[in-house]
Order: structure tokens, then C-alpha cells, then sequence
């Protein structure tokens, strides 16, 4: 109803890549696949040469890195991993279609990241943990919860990983003739490889180095599409003739509306405080870290970094306006949708000038590089979830770490996660909007993991019953109401307005983009439900809120027993509890929290190993 369809033609123009950009774009994929033969080598030699158990020390540094990593890396690494594929596209499209006050959801993932280096992370760095939902377990008793939130976790990260991988490579096969199954392939058996092979080692550094990339070449399309838009003056008139400023200034505390300050700013905090804080994609880069002041200096310098590079990718937008606003490419018919328009303007904007020959295949090295840092993240984090949580329970009795570690290398683990993320990838394309509407379901999770963990950490009279029934009736109210306004959509056709015309095209057809004046497309189609209009982003704040309510709740009818943990280890994985100073063997802490078995409350003593920057 937002949008009406009258096209004239579809014009479909494919550009060819010089073989220059494919030869930079082999490099960055060949240079990925040496960091993890690097580390696999080095993994090996370690391993026959540090004293003790060797198996224990392989196994260290394959999920952890030995917990020796350098705080600049892991920074970059928390950095890339975020900025996905899919983000890139979707940001800057985002910008050119609604307006700047998306940018707010971006900038509240620094009130996250405070709110994380406070809250969460001086707990879960304690626990000396692999997965973070042995937390759960040590927190509430509960096998049953840890293990719940566990499969959430991995059945969530693998179908989103497919989803990335698929989305850059239809778009890049969009406007450069290669085949987004070709794409698919090449990008999840690169990742595949590299994290099996390498471990979360390979996965840092790579992530680094994918970093490296993303800013050089974001900026590099910032800077050269300025120039051919006309200039920083022009791409700032055009920005205010747009009126995408003007629609950014929106305080409407109303939650039945798109979006608004107000819904940005306490949804995305939410959003960001899952994941950063209570997702195992971040803890376990901060478990790398050697001490808890290493720790609070990757979150301090992640802050600037993330800050810088997703500004950088909403500036894409903006000058992507100016480049575009007198011929939107999506009413001339060249592209199909707003998730390829950045891929058109780079392969535009870079590729004519004969004298700039290789910078198209430098953007397609980096848009390969945001995948590959989100999926092989993805994929590492996931294989050792089903590790720790899953296999080793099973295993611990009849198979030995270094046993238990070839299963989770080459079969049960990395492997297994990249094969079934890349397969997800290519059902993407057949099943369209299927998967649109699974990926918007696992999305919704976000919010009833962070509301469990927070109630593990600010109320310590809660139950295990009661906060996996929390759990549960949260998540199944998530997937009712995902799928309710899937199929109402009451944001169809939302955007704002461009000016194309016959000059501004060189005299080509268009079709002009026209919205419904019947209602403001921005509070939804009146004719949906109330409820079915509240806006996307609050979905995480929402199902953290409801599962705190309902943990409360339901423990007045599910009381803590007493005879399950004392009170005293309960509380110290509390808030309230949390800054308890360690001796030196951290003995006479696990005497004061009352556990006769000091094997099942690893705590992390103190660390004399020195930190690299």
C-alpha cells in the first residue's frame, strides 16, 4: 500500500571487474587462509614444547588464545564483528531511504559498553569461563537453563551467519555479474577453514586485519564519492533539501511508530548491552584478555573505534543521497532493491576512471572482510558453545581433552558450525521470505538471554524455575508477535522521497517512488492493530523487560531452595557481590563462598603474565 508500482522498463546493467580487482580480492581471501595455517602451525609447536599437559595448553589457546592477546587486536576484532555485511548494506541504505536519526542507535551502543564494563563483564571475567552460559548453570543451579540458552545461542548465530553471508553476495553478484553462489562458497569455505584450522587466534588477527580494511576502504568510497557528487558543500545541500534532517528530529515518546530518539536510544542500549555484554561472541574476546584491567581498557578503546567506523558507513548514506537524489537508481529500474545501492555507487564511483583501476576490487575485498570477521566470530563462538556446553558433558568420562578437542576441530564443532551457516546461505535465496522472517524471529532472542543474565545479576532471590519459565513464556511471546507483524507489516513502502527527473537521468524512464497520503507512513498503516505497530527496535528492550517481570513473577510460586547453593555463592555472582578480592590461589575466597569442591567454581586468580597492547 506504501508504494506504487509503475515501472516502465527494467534496465539491468552488470559491471565487469578488471582483473586487477581480482587479484586483490584473491590476496585478501589468500592472506585470510595463511593467518590460520600460521596459527594452526604455531598451535602445534607450542603444544610440544610448553610443559605440563599439553592437550590442556592446546586447548587453551584454540578457544582462548592461552588468554595472552593483545589488547589492540581484541579492540578490533570487538569492532569488526559487528559491523556485518548485511550492516554495511543496510546502514547507509537506511540513511538514503528514512533520515540521520539512525545514527543514534549506533552511538547508544557506547552507553552499552559502559553500562557492560560495569555490570556484566567483571563477573563473567572471574568465572575463568570458556562458555558464559556456565554462569547460568553456577548462577541458578540450573542445567536445564544453561543448556536452553546455550542452544538459543548457537540455533541464532548460525542461521544469522547464513543470512550474512548470503546478503553481501547477492548484492555484490547484483552489479558485478559474479554468481552469488560462487560468492557463498568462496566466502564460507574461507572462513571455515581459517577459524577450524586456526582457533580464536586466527579469528582475532584475521578480524584485524579485516579492519584494517573496512576503514580504508569505506573511507576511500567516502572520500572519491564526495568528489564526484560535487563536493562536501553540495553533499550538505542536498542533505538539507532532502529533508533527512529534518526527519531525524523526532522526540515522539509514542512506541507505536518506527522509530524515534527515545526508541533508539533505550532500545538500542538493550540491543547493544546483549550483544557486547551477555553474548558468548564478545565475552569470549574479553576471556583472551590476561587481566580484568585489560578488559576495561579493549571496552574504552572499542567505544572510539566503533563509534568512528559506523559513522563512517552513515556517511556512506549521505553522500550516497547527494550521488543519487537526482536519479535514484531504484526508479530507473538499474537495482531491485535498497540493499544494493551501496554496492552501485562503489562499483560507480570507483571504477570510472581508468587511472583508479583496483579500487572496485579493494571495496570487494571489503565487503568481504566485514562477512568474514562476523562469521568467522560467529562460527568460533558457536563451535565452542557446542563444546563446553554439549559435547564435554558427554565426552569428559571417555575421552580425553586432547581426544574431546579433535572432535569439537574436525567434526562436531567449527566444521560443523560453517557448513550448516554456509547451507543456510544458499537456502536464503529459495526460501526468501521465510528466512526474513526466521532471521527477524532469532533476532528477537537478544532480549531474553539479556533479561535472564539480568536477573542472575541484580536479583539474587530468583529462582532457576522461575527464571527458565521466564524464559520460556518470553520466548514464545517473541515468536507470536515476530510472526504476527511479519505478515502485517505495517511499515510497508516507508521512505522518503527523491528527486529524479528527466535531466537529473540523462533522459532516461523512471518510475517515481510515491507514498500513500492517506496516513503518515511513519506510525504505520492505522488500519493494523495498536499493538502490531510498535516499533522493531524496542523488540529487545521489550523481551528483556517481560522476562524480569515474569522471573519476579514466577518466583513467588518457585522459591530459591536453600538446600541447593548457600547464600553466599549465590550473592557473589550477583552485582552486590561482585568485587570480592582474590588471594593469591583464590582458596581462601572459595572457603568464604562455602564450596567444599573447589573444581566447580573456577574462579580466575590473579595473573602475573604481563599485557600487550
Amino acid at each position: 500500500m506504501g508504494q506504487v508500482s509503475r515501472r516502465l522498463f527494467q534496465m539491468t546493467h552488470v559491471y565487469s571487474l578488471s582483473a586487477t580487482d581480482y587479484v586483490i580480492f584473491v590476496a585478501f581471501l589468500s592472506l585470510s587462509i595463511f593467518v590460520g595455517l600460521y596459527y594452526a602451525i604455531k598451535e602445534h609447536i607450542e603444544k610440544n614444547s610448553k610443559k605440563g599437559n599439553p592437550d590442556v595448553v592446546q586447548t587453551d589457546n584454540y578457544h582462548l588464545g592461552g588468554r595472552r592477546m593483545p589488547i589492540v587486536p581484541v579492540a578490533l576484532s570487538l569492532t569488526s564483528t559487528f559491523l556485518s555485511g548485511i550492516t554495511l548494506l543496510g546502514t547507509p541504505a537506511e540513511i538514503f531511504d528514512r533520515g540521520l536519526l539512525w545514527i543514534l542507535y549506533y552511538l547508544s551502543c557506547s552507553i552499552a559498553l559502559i553500562i557492560n564494563s560495569i555490570v556484566f563483564l567483571p563477573i563473567f571475567y572471574q568465572l575463568n569461563s570458556t562458555s558464559i552460559y556456565e554462569y547460568l548453570e553456577l548462577r541458578f543451579h540450573s542445567v536445564a537453563l544453561r543448556k536452553c540458552a546455550a542452544a538459543t545461542f548457537v540455533l541464532q548465530t548460525l542461521m544469522s551467519q547464513g543470512v550474512v553471508i548470503y546478503g553481501p553476495s547477492f548484492a555484490l553478484s547484483g552489479v558485478t555479474g559474479m554468481s552469488t553462489w560462487t560468492l557463498i562458497l568462496t566466502i564460507g569455505m574461507v572462513c571455515t577453514f581459517y577459524t577450524a584450522i586456526g582457533g580464536v587466534r586466527a579469528v582475532i588477527w584475521t578480524d584485524t586485519l579485516q579492519a584494517a580494511l573496512m576503514y580504508i576502504g569505506i573511507g576511500i568510497l567516502i572520500v572519491k564519492g564526495t568528489m564526484d557528487a560535487g563536493g562536501v558543500g553540495r553533499v550538505i545541500e542536498v542533505l538539507q533539501e532532502s529533508k533527512r534532517v529534518e526527519n531525524a528530529m523526532r522526540f515522539d515518546p509514542n512506541p507505536a511508530q518506527y522509530y524515534s530518539a527515545w526508541i533508539l536510544l533505550f532500545g538500542g542500549t538493550v540491543f547493544w548491552m546483549g550483544v557486547h555484554g551477555t553474548s558468548q561472541m564478545s565475552v569470549q574476546r574479553y576471556n583472551c584478555l590476561p587481566t580484568a584491567q585489560a578488559v576495561q581498557t579493549v571496552v574504552r578503546l572499542t567505544i572510539p573505534l566503533y563509534i568512528a567506523l559506523t559513522c563512517m558507513s552513515c556517511t556512506i548514506g549521505i553522500v550516497m543521497l547527494a550521488y543519487f537524489y537526482y536519479c535514484n537508481p531504484l526508479e530507473t529500474g538499474e537495482i531491485k532493491g535498497s540493499d544494493q545501492l551501496v554496492v552501485l555507487f562503489a562499483v560507480k564511483v570507483l571504477s570510472n576512471d581508468g587511472s583508479l583501476e583496483g579500487l572496485s576490487g579493494l571495496f570487494l575485498a571489503c565487503m568481504s572482510a566485514t562477512t568474514l570477521s562476523t562469521v568467522s566470530t560467529g562460527v568460533n563462538s558457536a563451535g565452542a558453545v557446542i563444546y563446553e556446553d554439549f559435547l564435554k558433558p558427554l565426552t569428559a568420562d571417555r575421552i580425553s581433552e586432547e581426544g574431546a578437542l579433535r572432535l569439537n576441530k574436525a567434526r562436531e564443532g567449527y566444521l560443523l558450525c560453517g557448513f550448516v551457516a554456509t547451507g543456510v546461505a544458499f537456502a536464503a535465496g529459495p526460501l526468501g521470505g521465510i528466512v526474513r522472517a526466521s532471521f527477524g524471529l532469532l533476532s528477537g532472542f537478544n532480549g531474553p538471554v539479556t533479561g535472564i543474565f539480568l536477573l542472575g545479576i541484580f536479583f539474587p532471590k530468583v529462582s532457576g524455575r522461575a527464571v527458565l519459565f521466564a524464559y520460556i513464556t518470553v520466548i514464545t511471546l517473541v515468536i507470536s508477535y515476530s510472526t504476527w507483524t511479519f505478515f502485517e507489516n505495517p511499515f510497508k513502502g516507508y521512505f522518503l522521497p527523491t528527486n529524479s527527473s528527466l535531466e537529473g537521468c540523462n533522459g532516461a524512464n523512471f518510475t517515481i517512488r510515491e507514498q500513500t497520503t492517506r496516513y503518515d507512513a511513519h506510525y504505520g498503516n492505522p488500519d493494523v492493530f495498536y499493538l502490531a505497530r510498535m516499533s522493531p527496535y524496542l523488540m529487545s528492550f521489550f523481551g528483556a523487560t517481560f522476562t524480569v517481570f515474569f522471573g519476579n513473577l514466577y518466583s513467588t510460586l518457585f522459591p530459591v531452595s536453600k538446600e541447593q547453593y548457600s547464600s553466599k555463592r549465590r550473592h557473589s555472582l550477583t552485582y552486590f557481590g561482585r568485587p570480592r578480592k582474590l588471594s593469591e590461589d583464590g582458596s581462601e575466597s572459595k572457603q568464604e563462598l562455602g564450596v567444599s569442591d573447589p573444581s566447580v567454581w573456577p574462579i580466575r586468580s590473579p595473573s602475573p603474565r604481563s599485557v600487550q597492547i
